[in-house]
């Protein structure tokens, strides 16, 4: 996919990206596109980003520095503070705040769900995450592999 010069909202909205179709317009100042598109390419579909987007909301919340960055507003520019000053807040806000809760467990298991079929897509049978370790896990797997592979330059599916 290349990159439209007018960026790739623009383009979505001219019909120029592969794989978007613009199902309605919207000229709201601050637009969030939830159901504005619909995905055109084999096997991408809304629910399946939406599955994607929950386990990565769920991943940003297990990190360590979530609860810190999370309460700086955003438009403090995060980079005027060292990755140590960083540190010591997150540990003080975890001894005198609870952690934020994860995604209720309901979306949790519907976005593994589609993560499953899609893995199942690409991969085959091979991979079927039942928690979010396991997710996790897979693409740790799945980094690995790919590392493997561009560092010899070989080609094919090594998972």
């Amino acid at each position: 996919m290349s990159a439209h010069p007018a960026g790739p909202g623009r383009a979505a909205s001219l019909h120029q990206l592969s794989g978007l179709q613009v199902t309605g317009e919207d000229q709201k100042l601050l637009n969030l596109n939830r159901d504005q598109f619909r995905y055109t390419m084999g096997g991408l579909s809304r629910k399946r980003v939406e599955a994607v987007r929950d386990l990565l909301e769920e991943a940003c919340r297990r990190h360590w520095a979530y609860q810190v960055t999370s309460d700086l507003p955003w438009w403090t520019n995060r980079a005027r503070f060292t990755l140590e000053q960083l540190r010591a807040d997150a540990e003080l806000l975890r001894a005198h705040r609870p952690a934020e809760p994860s995604i209720p467990a309901d979306r949790l298991k519907r976005g593994l769900s589609k993560i499953t079929s899609a893995l199942h897509d690409e991969l085959g049978p091979r991979a079927a995450p039942a928690t979010y370790e396991d997710a996790r896990d897979i693409v740790a797997r799945l980094n690995a592999a790919e590392d493997a592979k561009s560092a010899t330059g070989s080609v094919g599916q090594t998972y």
